[in-house]
């Protein structure tokens, strides 16, 4: 929560964007290495397409927010009821969600008019 915070304060957007790449980095990698047994036994890495994608992405704090907002609701998702720490990994992941939770709806909200854009022409297209 503290880099959110930090990279809110942020107003130049050259300085904005060198800041929070390595962030949405370091949060999908560690979203990508949290309770997977690969990590072990070879390599575990963000494919090029989704780290472009982020890179890409990371125009705004409320695009951050919105990519924080989705890999720590997979991290909590991801948290063993077994685990001994699960508490504490379902706060942080659970803090990250309330503080971004707007970017996030709005994120959704997007998503949803691209895949209603999306299928509307399919369908415009399917009936020509």
């Amino acid at each position: 929560p503290d880099v959110l915070a930090y990279l809110g304060m942020l107003r130049t957007p050259e300085v904005f964007r060198f800041s929070a790449i390595p962030q949405v980095m370091a949060i999908a990698t560690l979203e990508a290495c949290f309770n997977n047994p690969k990590v072990f036994t070879g390599v575990v890495k963000i494919r090029k397409g989704l780290a472009a994608q982020m890179i890409l992405g990371c125009g705004a704090i409320e695009d951050v927010h919105a990519t924080f907002s989705r890999f720590a609701a997979s991290i909590r998702a991801r948290c063993p009821y077994d685990d001994p720490s699960r508490k504490k990994i379902v706060a942080a992941a659970e803090r990250v969600m309330a503080l971004t939770a707007p970017a996030a709806a709005a994120q959704r909200n997007r998503d949803a008019i691209k895949e209603f854009i999306y299928l509307f022409v399919g369908a415009v297209v399917a009936s020509a």
